[in-house]
C-alpha cells in the first residue's frame, strides 16, 4: 500500500464474505501507512479441502469510511499432490458381532505439495465409521485415518473407502471383512453347589472356550443374585495374566465382564456366598457381545432371616441365542455356627513400643445356632505369623490351646465339639516384635469338611515407627544462567517419632565457583510428631559461574535417632539459551540483557527469580492438574506448555529438525515426542542385510537424526543390533541405546539435567521396563499415563535442545576479523561462544552496509545484544544478506523502514526479508510472524543458517557473454560432483538484467550424478541495445536439509550487446523532395500485450558502413546495426524521419502498424532505426533504409517554338512531333524557385514547431521564409537563402546547374546558370534539339544538378514513318468462331484514338479503339466462317492523333465441321430399340441428305430433306444380336455435292473428311446380353481342378463354327468349336480356383444364326484339401527341417497366418511377426522344424495351416519319428602346450518328462576306448562335481565343461557320453560327443630371431626357409633351442625353379602348412606376391622334424605384413580342423612361426 499523500493514512482490511475469510489471516488487518511511504500487508492462507478458491478483501482508508477504496482477490492455487494409500486394502478379517473393531490406514503424500483430503462417505457401510473426515497431508508426510467397525448384523463387509484429494484424483481403498457370531462353550452343564451355609463360601470352577475365530465379550449379570460372583483362575500352565481376568463393572460391581479372544479358553470359578437362607435354581445370566440383559421380575428381597426363598427358572432372563444354557442349583442353609468377629485389627504406637507395651488381645465367641451338635477346627498350619508368635490363641483363662485336626472327630466335652445353643470363647493375642504391618488368615472348618472352609478369620496388626519423607522425592532446579542465584522450596515431613526431632541437612562439598546450600525456613526442631506428622519448609539455593549439571544428595538426619534420608537433587547452570530456555520463559518480565563494561551481553535480574524454578520428577506429585498448568510453587515451568515463549521455542526446534535433521529431505515433526518409538513395531526383530546408510534409519528416528547430524552413528551403538525375540529384550535394548546416546551427548558437553533413559521410552515400553527392573534406579513413578507423558515430553524437549547445542551450534566459529577475535566462552552468562559469534557477525555487517542499503535514510548507530527485540526490525538481518547478495538491495531492501515505529512497519520489513529469502532459494522455514514476534531460539537457528550458507551466495567466478540484440550467446559451465552421492541443485538468476539470461533448467532441479561431470548451458539474449546490461548473479542453490551434500554455487554473468538485427527491415525508394508516409507492420513476438516507447535513431549510409559490424541493407543477409549507432542521434541537427506516435501497444497475434514520416532532402541513402523499448520485455529494433531517386519531373515551361509542340501538364511532359530524319528544336524556361524543394524543407521545419508557433507564423506571413531559413541553416545547405538585399557579387547571384540528358537523340547545353531565388522570380532558357532517323516514340529525362538543388524535366518526341502492311492467317472448323487479339503498343504519354476499317466475309471487330498512353492495348479480331473454304479480308487501324495508319491483310481457312453430338445408347441383345436424331441445315436453302453408318445393326430411311436453316427429325432402329460396346457414326451427306469416294469407307477408316454441308453424329452403344440359356453350378477345392460338361445341340441344317468365351475366376475351356448340322457337342469347362468363396461366371457362344447364347455358372470354391507330408525321421536331441511350398496365384502379395497344433515338436520357421508373405504368382518354401522328444511316433503329429481371407486355409499334416541319436559332430579343442583350454558342451533335455542323466568321459587309445576315472584322462578332464543322477526337466540345459591340457604335440581324442538313467539298459538313450585335442606350439622368438623376407617392389626374391618342429619326436616337453627358424638364399642348382604353391592349405611329407596374414589390407597383396612350397623334410639328432620350404616373394608395390607360417602334423587320425589356427583337418599339433614380409620402394 503506497501513500503518496503528505499525511499518514489509517487503513482497515475487511473480508467481503466473512465465511470465506476463515481460510485467510492477515498480520495486521488495521494500521497506519506513513506519509510518502509504502507498507506491505501479508495474507496467510490456512487452506483446507472445503475452503473457497477465492476470497475478496476490501480496503477502507481513513476513519469511519464505509466505501472501500480498493479490493484484493485472494486466489488459492493448490499444487498437485501425489497421494496414495499405504495399504493396498483393509482386511478386517473375522469381526465379532456387536463389538467395535478398530484399525488404521495411512495416506501417503510423496509429492512436493501439501494435500487436502475429505472422506466422501464417512460411513460407507452400516456400522463402519471413518475419522477424521477431512484434513491435510503434509508434503512427504503421512496422515492416519481410523476405521471402526461395529456391526449389529451378520454378513460380509465388502465396500470401498473413497477419499477426495483436492487437485488430484479420488483415492479408493477396498475394505473386506466378515461379521461373525462368537460361539462359546462352558465345560459344565450344571453348577451343583448343594447346601451352603449362610456366611460360608463355595466355589465351582469351570472353563469357557471361544470356539469361533472372533473375540467374545462375556457379561455375567448378578445384579439380582448378590450371593453369586465369578472370578478368574490361573490356567493349567500357571500363567496369571491380568489382561485375562474378569473385570467388574464400575457402576454395578455385581456385573462382570470377561473378554475371550478367538480360539482361546479362560479358567473361571463361580462363587456362592449366601447371606440368608434361600434356594436357587436358575440359568446362568450370561450375555455375549450384547447389551445389558433385562432384569428379572421383582421378588421379595432380601427375605427375612427366618423365611425361606426359592428362585426358579420359570421366568429366567432371556439369553443370547448362541450361548449354551447352564443351570445353577444352590441352596443357602441357615448358619449352624455364629462367629462374633472374623476381622481383628491391632494397632501400636511408637511410644507404646518404646515403653514396652506391645501386647493386645481380642475375644471371639462361637455359638452353635443349629439344633444339632457340630464339630469345628482352626487350621493355622503353615502360617508364619502364628509360628513366630505374632498371633497366639488362648482360652479366656489365658491357657493356650490347639484346635483338633480337620480329620479328627472331637467328642462331647472336647475342644472342637459344640452342643446346640452352646458357645465357645477364645482370645487372640497380638505381640509384634518390630515395627511394621502384619497379617494372617486362618480358615474355620465345620463337621470335618476340610475342602470347604466355613469362614475365614482375618487378623492384622500395625506397629508404627519414626519416618522422614521429602516432598518432592527428587528435587530438580531448572537450568539457570551463570552467576544467577535461584532458590527452591520443598517440604520435609516427620511423623511417628516417640520424642522430639531435630533435623539437620547436610550438603556435599562443591567447587568454589558453585554455590549450593539448604536451610530450614523456620527451624528443624519438632517437639511431638508421634500422633500427627509435621511438615518443615526448606529452601534450596544454587548458583554457578561455570556451566555444570550436578546430581547429588541432601542428607536429612535426626540427631536423637538414627533415622536419616537421602534426597536426590539435580541442578544445572549454563550460558546457552538452549539450556536455560525455561528460565528465560519464566523471567521475561523481570530480566534484561545489557552490555556490561566489557561490552559483553549479560543477563541482569530486575527482581527475584520466579519460584517456579523448583520442580520434582518424583512419584509423590499427586495434583496432576497443577503439574500440567504450572500452578503451585513446586511445579516445573517446563510442564507449563501453555506458555507462549516455550511453545515458540519448542516449535522452532521442531521446525528446524523437520527441515535439516533428515538425510532424505523434510520429515514433519510437530512435537518432540514424535521421535519416540514403540519397539514392538518390529524395527529390532530382523534388520536383515541393511546398507550402512540405512542402519540408523532401521534403528529408529533418533539414531537417524543423530547419524545425519554427526555423519556417523554415536559411539557404542551397534551397526547391526542383536535380534530380540521378546518384548522385554526389545525394551532393554532400546533402554541401553538411549543410555549410550545420553552418555555420548554428555561427553560432548550437553547439560542433560533431568533427562533419563526411561523417560524417552513409550509408555507401554516404560511399563514393561519398570516391570522387568522393578523400578530399580529410577525416580519416575508416574501414577497415570498422562503424568508420564508430561515427563516424557519434558525429557525429549531438553534432549533435542541439547542436541542442537552440542552438535549443531559448535560449527559456528569466528572468522578472521578484528571485530570477531577470540571470545571468552564464559564471559557472558546468557550467550555461549556460537551466539556471541553470530551477534558480532550481524553487527559487523550492519556497520558496513547500512549506508549502502538505506541510501539517504540515516540509519542509527546501534548494536545488537539480543536475539529478540534487537532483531525484530530485520535491519541487521538485511545488512547481513546484502553483504553476500548485493543484488537484493535494489529489489528488496531499499523499501524497508530504517526505524520502524509501529507493528505494521516491523511486519513490512519482515515481509521484505522473507521475500528476499525465498527469492534466492535459501531454504528455511521462517514466516513473517516469526520475525515480528521474535523468539531467541528461532532467531539463533535462523542466524546460524545464514552464517553457514550466505558466504556461498557470493560469486567467485565470472562468465562473459557477447551478442547482438535478440540473438543468443551461450556459455557452458562444467559442474563436477566428486562425491559418491547425487547432488541436487535449483538454478536461479537474480539481480541486474536477469531477464536477459536463461538456463535450460531455470527454476527446476538438476541432479549431478556421483563422480560425474555435467554441463550447464547458460544463454544470454540481448534485450537492450541503447544501454548495456548490468551484471547478473547465477545461483545454483543446493537442495536438502543442511546442504551437506553440496554447497551453493554462485557465478557473475557479464554481458555486452554489440549491435542489433532489425526485427523488421523495410527498404524504401523515395523521390527527392517527396514526403513519404511509411507504415511498419510489427507482429508481437511476446505472449502478452505490452506497451513500448518509440525512439528514432538516424544515420546516413556512410556512417553505418564505417562500422565493421554493419552490413548494408540491400544485401541478402540481415543487417546488423552496431551498438555505437544508438549512442547518439543523427549528426544532422534536424531529423528527416518523424513519428507522431510516442508509445505503441503490441498485441499477441495481431499485427501493429507504426506510422513514420520521411522527407528526403539529399540525394544520399538514409537509415532510420526505430527502437521499441519496454521495461519488462526489453527492446525491439526496426529498420528503414531509404534509397533516394531523382525527384518527380517539374512542369516544363516552354516557348513552344515548333507548331506541333505542346505541354501536357498532367504528365508534366513537353511533347515534340516530327518525321523521320527531320530536326526539331524547343526552348525550356528554368525558374529560380523549386517549389518541391521548398515544400519539403518547410515540412521538416514544421516538425520542430508547436501548434502555437505555426499559427503565429501563418498570421504574420513569415512561415514560409522562416521555415525555409531554419531548414537550410540546419542542413547546412548554405549560409542562408540569397535575396536581392544581400550584398553579393554577380557571380554569387547565379546558381549553376549541370545538365544531364538520358536520350541520345536529344542535345542540350552542359550547364545553365539560374538566378538565385529572391523577391521576384528569375529564369533562364535551356534549348533542346531533337532528331531521329527512325519512326517511334522517344523520351528524354533532363536532370539539372546544382550544389543545393536537383530538378528533373521530361521531353517526349514522336517520330512518324511511312505506312506498311501485316498479314494474319486464321484456321478453324466451319461454324466455330475464333478470335485473335492484335496488340497495339503506345509508348507515348498521350492516349491514341484509333479508327478500324474491316473488309472480307467472315471477319468482324470493333470500329474504334482507345490505346492508353504508356501501355499496350489489344484489338479483338474474330473469324467465324459459315462453310468450308478460304476467305480473304483487310483491317486498317488509323491513328487520329498522329495520322499514322496500320494495315493488316487477313486470310481465313474453314475446315470440316465437328460432330453435331455424341450419343450414348443402351440396348439388349436380340431386342430392338428406337432413337430419333435432330439433323440441322446450316445452309440457306433446302438440302437433301443421304444417310450412311458403319454400325450394321442400325436401320432407318436412306435420305432426309431439311429446310434452309431448319432442323428435321430422323428416326432410326437398333437391333443388336450380340452383347458388347459398339462405337460408330451416322453421317448425313448433302446430295448436291459430289464425293470422291464412299462416305462409309471414310467412316470405317475413322479418318472421315466430310465435304461442305455434311452433318454427322458419333454413336456409342452398350448392349447387354440376353437372358442365359441355362444355369450350372460347379464346386471345387482351391488349388485343385474340377471339370464340368455342357451339351450344345445344333438343330439347324448348317454347320456352326462357334467361338466360346469363358468368363469367371479359375474357368477355362476351348475357344473354338464346330457342330455339324442336326448334331450336338459336349463342351468341357475346367474350374481351377485359387481363392475361397462363391462367385459368378459364364460361357458365351457366338457364331450361330440366331446370334449369341450363353450359360450362367455358379462357382463354389472351397478351402484347399489337406496335404499329407511324408514322414520325417530325426534323432532325439537334434532337429531336422521339412520344406513345404506355399503358392500365390493372385495378382497381389498374399499374407498367410501360420498355426500349428503341436508346437512342442513342430515349429514353423521363415515367418516374421507371425506372418508369411508370398509375392504375386510365386511360390515360397517354408521350413518346418521337427524336434522329437521320444522314440515313438504317437505324439509326433501336427497340423500346420496357413490362413488367408482370400485363399482360405492351406493345411499340411506332418508325421515325425524319433530315433536314437548317433555320434555328434566332432569338437576340436585347441590348447597351447603345457597349458589348458576349457570347452563347454551344452546339453538340453530333449525328452518330454523329467529325466536323470549320467555324464562320462572316455579317452581313445588306438582303436579302443578307455573309461576315464572320475571323469579324467591323461589329457582331458570333466569339470563336473556330480556326474550321475543329474535331474533335468524338459527343455532345461546342462553346461558340461571339459578341459584339455596337452603335454606333448600328439593329437588326443576322447568321447563325452550323456546317458539317460531312468530308461532300461536296452532302451536307454546315449548321446556321444567326439572330442579331438589339438596341441598348439607358438614359437616365442624375439625380434632378433625372427627372419624377415624383404624385397624391393617389382623384383623377385627366392629363399629357403628352414623350420624345426620342436616336440614332434614325441619326447614330451619340446626343447627351446636357438635357430628354430632359419632363412637362407637358394643354393644354385638346388632345384629352386619349381612351381611353388599359392597361399592356402598345402600338404606334403605328412604335414599341412599355410601362410596366414592377420592384416585385412595387406593379406591380398601377400597372397598375390608370395608362394610357399615344402621342399623336403628331415630329422635332427633329437628326432624332431626339420622342414625346408621354398619361398618366393615378388611384390608389385611396397607393403609390409607380419605373417605366420602354420604347420600341422597329419600323421594322426581323426577329424576336425585346426581350431582356428589356420590349418586344415585333423592330425597332430600345430606349430606357428612368425614370418614378416616387407616390400620396399623401388629406387
Amino acid at each position: 500500500m503506497a501513500n503518496d499523500h503528505d499525511i499518514p493514512v489509517p487503513f482497515q482490511w475487511l473480508a467481503k464474505d466473512a465465511g470465506s475469510a476463515l481460510a485467510f489471516q492477515m498480520t495486521h488487518p488495521t494500521g497506519v501507512v506513513p506519509a510518502k511511504a509504502s507498507l506491505f500487508s501479508e495474507f496467510s492462507c490456512q487452506p483446507s479441502y472445503s475452503c473457497p478458491k477465492s476470497t475478496e478483501f476490501l480496503l477502507f482508508l481513513g476513519e469511519g469510511t464505509s466505501v472501500p477504496s480498493a479490493s484484493v482477490t485472494l486466489v488459492t492455487q493448490f499444487g498437485k499432490p501425489m497421494c496414495n494409500f499405504h495399504e493396498k486394502r483393509v482386511f478386517f478379517g473375522a469381526v465379532p458381532l456387536n463389538l467395535t473393531t478398530t484399525t488404521s490406514i495411512h495416506l501417503e503424500n510423496s509429492g512436493e505439495n501439501h494435500a487436502y483430503f475429505q472422506v466422501s462417505d464417512p460411513s460407507p457401510h452400516p456400522g463402519l465409521q471413518v475419522f477424521p473426515t477431512s484434513g491435510c497431508i503434509a508434503a512427504k508426510g503421512t496422515a492416519e485415518l481410523t476405521l471402526t467397525l461395529h456391526s449389529e448384523q451378520l454378513g460380509k463387509v465388502d465396500t470401498d473407502i473413497s477419499v477426495q484429494i483436492r487437485q488430484a484424483k479420488t483415492l479408493r481403498l477396498k475394505v473386506i471383512g466378515s461379521v461373525q457370531q462368537p460361539i462359546l462353550h462352558i465345560d459344565k452343564k450344571t453348577f451343583q453347589f448343594g447346601g451352603v451355609y449362610c456366611g460360608a463360601k463355595s466355589s465351582c470352577p469351570f472353563v469357557v472356550t471361544n470356539e469361533s475365530p472372533v473375540k467374545a465379550e462375556l457379561i455375567f449379570d448378578f445384579c439380582f443374585l448378590k450371593d453369586f460372583l465369578v472370578e478368574a483362575l490361573p490356567s493349567s500352565q500357571g500363567e496369571d495374566d491380568p489382561n485375562k481376568g474378569i473385570v467388574p463393572d464400575r457402576n454395578d460391581p455385581s456385573v462382570y465382564t470377561l473378554v475371550i479372544p478367538g480360539k482361546e479358553s479362560r479358567h473361571c470359578a463361580l462363587q456362592f456366598t449366601p447371606r440368608d437362607v434361600a434356594s436357587y435354581d436358575f440359568n446362568l445370566p450370561i450375555l455375549v457381545n450384547g447389551s445389558r440383559p433385562p432384569s428379572p421380575p421383582p421378588s421379595p428381597w432380601p427375605p427375612s432371616r427366618n423365611s425361606k426363598m426359592t428362585i426358579t427358572s420359570q421366568q429366567a432372563p432371556p439369553l443370547y441365542d448362541v450361548t449354551p444354557t447352564r443351570r445353577v442349583l444352590a441352596t443357602a442353609l441357615r448358619s449352624p455356627l455364629i462367629v462374633s468377629n472374623t476381622l481383628l485389627n491391632f494397632t501400636f504406637s511408637p511410644k507404646e513400643f518404646e515403653e514396652g507395651v506391645t501386647t493386645d488381645a481380642q475375644e471371639i465367641k462361637m455359638i452353635n445356632s443349629s439344633d444339632q451338635p457340630l464339630t469345628w477346627t482352626l487350621d493355622w498350619s503353615g502360617k508364619p505369623r502364628i509360628e513366630d508368635g505374632t498371633f497366639t490363641f488362648a482360652l479366656p483363662t489365658g491357657v493356650s490351646f490347639h484346635p483338633p485336626s480337620a480329620s479328627s472327630k472331637p467328642q462331647f466335652g472336647e475342644i472342637g465339639y459344640l452342643e446346640p445353643n452352646k458357645e465357645f470363647d477364645f482370645v487372640v493375642t497380638c505381640s509384634p516384635r518390630h515395627h511394621g504391618n502384619f497379617e494372617c488368615i486362618v480358615p474355620i472348618f465345620l463337621n470335618g469338611n476340610a475342602s470347604n472352609p466355613y469362614c475365614m478369620l482375618h487378623m492384622g496388626a500395625e506397629l508404627k515407627g519414626g519416618k522422614i519423607s521429602v516432598q518432592p522425592a527428587h528435587i530438580t532446579i531448572q537450568p539457570v544462567p551463570l552467576g544467577i542465584t535461584v532458590s527452591a522450596l520443598f517440604s520435609v515431613c516427620v511423623e511417628g517419632f516417640a520424642g522430639p526431632v531435630d533435623l539437620d541437612a547436610t550438603v556435599p562439598s562443591v567447587d568454589s565457583q558453585l554455590h549450593f546450600g539448604v536451610k530450614f525456613i523456620s527451624s528443624g526442631h519438632v517437639e511431638d510428631c508421634s500422633v500427627r506428622g509435621v511438615e518443615l519448609t526448606c529452601l534450596l539455593e544454587f548458583s554457578s559461574l561455570l556451566p555444570i549439571t550436578l546430581t547429588t544428595h541432601i542428607v536429612f538426619a535426626d540427631k536423637w535417632s538414627e533415622k536419616r534420608i537421602r534426597v536426590p537433587v539435580t541442578v544445572a547452570a549454563d550460558n546457552s539459551p538452549f539450556t536455560i530456555y525455561e528460565f528465560l520463559a519464566n523471567n521475561l518480565s523481570n530480566s534484561t540483557i545489557k552490555l556490561n563494561e566489557a561490552s559483553v551481553p549479560t543477563l541482569i535480574m530486575n527482581g527475584g527469580c520466579d519460584n517456579r524454578a523448583a520442580s520434582s520428577i518424583g512419584p509423590s506429585l499427586s495434583d496432576l492438574a497443577s503439574l500440567v498448568t504450572g500452578g503451585g510453587a513446586s511445579t516445573s515451568s517446563i510442564m507449563a506448555f501453555g506458555d507462549l515463549f516455550l511453545q515458540d521455542s519448542i516449535s522452532s526446534v521442531c521446525r528446524w529438525l523437520s527441515t535439516f535433521g533428515w538425510p532424505r529431505g523434510r520429515k514433519a515433526i510437530s512435537s518432540p515426542t514424535d521421535l519416540r518409538q514403540d519397539v514392538q513395531r518390529g524395527v529390532w526383530k530382523s534388520p536383515g542385510k541393511l546398507k550402512r546408510s540405512s542402519l540408523s534409519q532401521s534403528q529408529g528416528p533418533l539414531l537417524e537424526l543423530l547419524t545425519h547430524i554427526c555423519g556417523r552413528l554415536p559411539p557404542g551403538i551397534p551397526l547391526t543390533p542383536p535380534p530380540c525375540s521378546t518384548h522385554s529384550e526389545q525394551v532393554n535394548l532400546q533402554y541401553c541405546i538411549y543410555s549410550t546416546i545420553l552418555t555420548f551427548l554428555n561427553n560432548q558437553g550437553a547439560q542433560l539435567w533431568c533427562v533419563l533413559p526411561e523417560a524417552l521410552l513409550d509408555y507401554k515400553d516404560f511399563s514393561q521396563w519398570r516391570k522387568d527392573n522393578d523400578g530399580a534406579g529410577s525416580v519416575l513413578y508416574p501414577s497415570s499415563r498422562e503424568e508420564f507423558e508430561v515427563w516424557s515430553r519434558q525429557a525429549w524437549t531438553h534432549l533435542l535442545m541439547q542436541v542442537i547445542k552440542v552438535l549443531v551450534l559448535p560449527s559456528i566459529t569466528a572468522r578472521a576479523s578484528k571485530d570477531m577475535a577470540a571470545i571468552d566462552p564464559h564471559s557472558s552468562n546468557v550467550y555461549s561462544t556460537p551466539e556471541r559469534v553470530l551477534l558480532a557477525w550481524l553487527n559487523q555487517h550492519y556497520v558496513a552496509h547500512r549506508s549502502t542499503i538505506f541510501g539517504g535514510k540515516e540509519a542509527i548507530d546501534r548494536v545488537a545484544t539480543t536475539f529478540d527485540v534487537d532483531l525484530m526490525d530485520c535491519t541487521f538481518l538485511a545488512c547481513a544478506m546484502a553483504a553476500y547478495c548485493p543484488f537484493l538491495v535494489d529489489s528488496h531492501f531499499r523499501q524497508m523502514y530504517v526505524e520502524p515505529s509501529t507493528p505494521e512497519q516491523c511486519s513490512h520489513n519482515a515481509q521484505i526479508l522473507v521475500s528476499a529469502l525465498r527469492d534466492i532459494g535459501l531454504d528455511y522455514d521462517c514466516q513473517t510472524t516469526d520475525l515480528c514476534s521474535p523468539n531467541p531460539i528461532l532467531l539463533i537457528l535462523f542466524c546460524a543458517h545464514l552464517y553457514h550458507h550466505l558466504p556461498s551466495f557470493k560469486p567467485k567466478t565470472s562468465v562473459c557473454f557477447a551478442s547482438v540484440l535478440g540473438a543468443v550467446s551461450t556459455q557452458k559451465l562444467q559442474l563436477e560432483n566428486p562425491s559418491s552421492k547425487s547432488l541436487v541443485y535449483k538454478v536461479l538468476l537474480r539481480g541486474g538484467d536477469s531477464e536477459a539470461f536463461s538456463v535450460a533448467d531455470l527454476g527446476e532441479d538438476i541432479v549431478l550424478q556421483p563422480r560425474q561431470r555435467t554441463e550447464l548451458e547458460v544463454t544470454f539474449r540481448g534485450r537492450h541495445v541503447t544501454r548495456q546490461p548490468s551484471p547478473v548473479t547465477l545461483l545454483l542453490v543446493a537442495k536438502g536439509g543442511r546442504s551437506v551434500a553440496g554447497a551453493t554455487l554462485a557465478f557473475t554473468l557479464h554481458a555486452t550487446v554489440t549491435g542489433a538485427k532489425p526485427m523488421v527491415n523495410k527498404p524504401i525508394v523515395a523521390p527527392l523532395y517527396q514526403p513519404q508516409t511509411i507504415s511498419l507492420e510489427v507482429l508481437s513476438p511476446f505472449e502478452q500485450e505490452e506497451e513500448f516507447e518509440l525512439h528514432l535513431f538516424e544515420s546516413n549510409d556512410q556512417g553505418l558502413v564505417s562500422s565493421p559490424s554493419f552490413k548494408r541493407v540491400n544485401t541478402k543477409s540481415t543487417p546488423v546495426i552496431p551498438a555505437s549507432a544508438f549512442d547518439q542521434r543523427s549528426t544532422d541537427r534536424m531529423q528527416l524521419f518523424h513519428s507522431n506516435v510516442h508509445t505503441i501497444t503490441l498485441v499477441p497475434g495481431q499485427p501493429t502498424l507504426i506510422p513514420l514520416q520521411f522527407v528526403p532532402l539529399r540525394m544520399e541513402s538514409r537509415h532510420c532505426s526505430i527502437v521499441l523499448s519496454s521495461g519488462t520485455q526489453g527492446e525491439l529494433v526496426l529498420s528503414v533504409a531509404a534509397t533516394i531517386k531523382l525527384p518527380y519531373p517539374l512542369i516544363p515551361h516552354s516557348k513552344l517554338v515548333h507548331p506541333s509542340s505542346f505541354v501536357n501538364e498532367q504528365t508534366k511532359t513537353l511533347h515534340l512531333q516530327t518525321y523521320a530524319g527531320q530536326e526539331v528544336q524547343e526552348e525550356l524556361v528554368v525558374g529560380s524557385h523549386n517549389p518541391a524543394f521548398e515544400e519539403a524543407v518547410m515540412a521538416v521545419a514544421r516538425w520542430g514547431m508547436s501548434e502555437v508557433e505555426l499559427r503565429r507564423r501563418s498570421l504574420t506571413g513569415s512561415l514560409k521564409y522562416a521555415a525555409l531559413l531554419a531548414a537550410m541553416t540546419s542542413f547546412s545547405l548554405g549560409a542562408k537563402p540569397k535575396s536581392r538585399d544581400d550584398t553579393l557579387s554577380e557571380e554569387s547571384n547565379k546558381l549553376v546547374f549541370v545538365v544531364e540528358g538520358s536520350g541520345s537523340h536529344f542535345a542540350t547545353p552542359n550547364s545553365i546558370s539560374v538566378p538565385v531565388p529572391g523577391d521576384s522570380e528569375g529564369s533562364a532558357v535551356l534549348p533542346v534539339t531533337f532528331c531521329a532517323e527512325k519512326e517511334g516514340q522517344y523520351e528524354c529525362h533532363l536532370v539539372l544538378r546544382s550544389e543545393y538543388d536537383v530538378r528533373t524535366l521530361v521531353v517526349e518526341s514522336t517520330v512518324m514513318a511511312l505506312e506498311r502492311a501485316t498479314e494474319l492467317e486464321f484456321r478453324t472448323p466451319a461454324m466455330h468462331p475464333v478470335t485473335q487479339e492484335i496488340p497495339v503498343v503506345n509508348p507515348s504519354t498521350v492516349d491514341w484514338h484509333l479508327k478500324a476499317t474491316l473488309t472480307g466475309s467472315g471477319f468482324g471487330g470493333p470500329e474504334t479503339l482507345l490505346a492508353a498512353a504508356l501501355s499496350t492495348t489489344c484489338y479483338p479480331l474474330t473469324f467465324n466462317p459459315k462453310k468450308e473454304g478460304e476467305f480473304l479480308g483487310q483491317l486498317s487501324l488509323m491513328n487520329e492523333v498522329s495520322g499514322s495508319n496500320q494495315i493488316f491483310h487477313l486470310k481465313g481457312l474453314a475446315d470440316r465441321p465437328l460432330a453435331e453430338g455424341y450419343i450414348k445408347l443402351h440396348a439388349q441383345a436380340k431386342r430392338s430399340c428406337a432413337h430419333t436424331l435432330h439433323v440441322p441445315n446450316y445452309n440457306e436453302r433446302t438440302t437433301t441428305y443421304e444417310v450412311e453408318t458403319d454400325l450394321d445393326f442400325i436401320t432407318g430411311p436412306t435420305t432426309i430433306t431439311v429446310g434452309g436453316g431448319d432442323i428435321a427429325d430422323y428416326p432410326l432402329v437398333l437391333c443388336p444380336t450380340i452383347h458388347g460396346t459398339f462405337t460408330g457414326v451416322v453421317a448425313f451427306v448433302a446430295r448436291s455435292f459430289s464425293r470422291p469416294q464412299s462416305m462409309l469407307s471414310e467412316i470405317q477408316c475413322r479418318n472421315m473428311d466430310p465435304s461442305p454441308h455434311h452433318v454427322w453424329f458419333h454413336f456409342t452403344c452398350e448392349v447387354e446380353p440376353a437372358p442365359p440359356t441355362g444355369t450350372f453350378s460347379i464346386t471345387a477345392h482351391a488349388l485343385s481342378t474340377e471339370v464340368m460338361e455342357i451339351k450344345i445341340v445344333n438343330e439347324s441344317q448348317e454347320l456352326w463354327n462357334l467361338e466360346a468365351k469363358v468368363e469367371g475366376h479359375g474357368l477355362s475351356g476351348p475357344k473354338q468349336l464346330s457342330i455339324e448340322p442336326n448334331s450336338h457337342f459336349t463342351y468341357q469347362i475346367t474350374l481351377s480356383p485359387t481363392i475361397v468363396g462363391r462367385e459368378k461366371g459364364r460361357v458365351v457362344f457366338t457364331g450361330s444364326q440366331d446370334g449369341e447364347f450363353w450359360y450362367k455358372l455358379d462357382l463354389i470354391m472351397l478351402e484347399p484339401k489337406p496335404v499329407v507330408m511324408p514322414q520325417v525321421v530325426c534323432e532325439i536331441g537334434r532337429n531336422c527341417q521339412q520344406i513345404l511350398k506355399l503358392s500365390n496365384p493372385l495378382e497381389h502379395p498374399v499374407t498367410f497366418s501360420p498355426r500349428c497344433t503341436n508346437t512342442k515338436h513342430f515349429i514353423v520357421l521363415g515367418h516374421k511377426e507371425g506372418q508369411v508373405v508370398v509375392p504375386p504368382h510365386s511360390t515360397v518354401e517354408v521350413p518346418i522344424l521337427f524336434q522329437p522328444s521320444a522314440l515313438d511316433t504317437s505324439e509326433h503329429t501336427a497340423e500346420v495351416s496357413f490362413s488367408n481371407d482370400q485363399l482360405g486355409a492351406q493345411t499340411f499334416i506332418f508325421h515325425g519319428c524319433g530315433v536314437k541319436p548317433s555320434a555328434m559332430e566332432p569338437t576340436i579343442i585347441t590348447s597351447s602346450l603345457h597349458t589348458n583350454a576349457i570347452h563347454t558342451f551344452t546339453f538340453t533335455n530333449p525328452l518330454d518328462a523329467p529325466t536323470r542323466f549320467s555324464v562320462s568321459l572316455a579317452a581313445w587309445g588306438g582303436a579302443r576306448m578307455e573309461e576315464a576315472k572320475e571323469g579324467n584322462t591323461d589329457h582331458f578332464c570333466l569339470l563336473l562335481k556330480r556326474t550321475h543322477g543329474i535331474l533335468l526337466h524338459p527343455g532345461v540345459s546342462l553346461d558340461i565343461p571339459v578341459m584339455f591340457a596337452p603335454d606333448d604335440m600328439s593329437r588326443q581324442e576322447a568321447e563325452l557320453t550323456v546317458t539317460t538313467e531312468s530308461l532300461s539298459e536296452e532302451g536307454g538313450i546315449v548321446w556321444r560327443y567326439p572330442i579331438g585335442g589339438q596341441p598348439r606350439l607358438l614359437r616365442p622368438a624375439s625380434s632378433s630371431e625372427v627372419p624377415q623376407i624383404q624385397c624391393t617392389a617389382k623384383e623377385r626374391l627366392e629363399q629357403r626357409l628352414e623350420v624345426r618342429l620342436l616336440g614332434s619326436a614325441g619326447t614330451g616337453k619340446p626343447r627351446a633351442t636357438a635357430g628354430a627358424v632359419t632363412l637362407r638364399p637358394v643354393t644354385p642348382g638346388a632345384g629352386g625353379g619349381g612351381q611353388l604353391d599359392p597361399l592356402g592349405v598345402a600338404e606334403g611329407a605328412g604335414y599341412r602348412y599355410r601362410l596366414v596374414c592377420g592384416d585385412p589390407e595387406a593379406g591380398p597383396l601377400l597372397e598375390q606376391s608370395t608362394g610357399v612350397r615344402l621342399m623336403r623334410s628331415e630329422e635332427d639328432a633329437s628326432g624332431d622334424a626339420v622342414l625346408v620350404f621354398g619361398v618366393v616373394f615378388s611384390p608389385s608395390k611396397p607393403f609390409s605384413c607380419n605373417a605366420e607360417l602354420h604347420v600341422i602334423s597329419v600323421g594322426g587320425s581323426g577329424t576336425g580342423s585346426d581350431g582356428g589356427g589356420g590349418g586344415g583337418g585333423g592330425g597332430g599339433g600345430i606349430w606357428q612361426f612368425p614370418l614378416p614380409f616387407k616390400a620396399t620402394v623401388a629406387a
